[in-house]
C-alpha cells in the first residue's frame, strides 16, 4: 500500500530514489502525513 503511493505516476524502474523526490516534492511534513492517513491503524 506505501509502495503504491510512493510510485504512483513514477517511472517503476526508479523505486527508491522516485521516492525520495516525491517526498521533498511534497515537502517532508506533508509526505509523512499523506502516508500517515493511508497506513492502516
Amino acid at each position: 500500500s506505501t509502495r503504491l503511493l510512493l510510485d504512483a505516476g513514477a517511472d517503476p524502474d526508479a523505486g527508491e530514489p522516485t521516492a525520495r523526490a516525491t517526498a521533498q516534492m511534497f515537502g517532508w511534513a506533508e509526505f509523512a502525513q499523506l502516508l500517515a492517513e493511508r497506513e492502516p491503524r
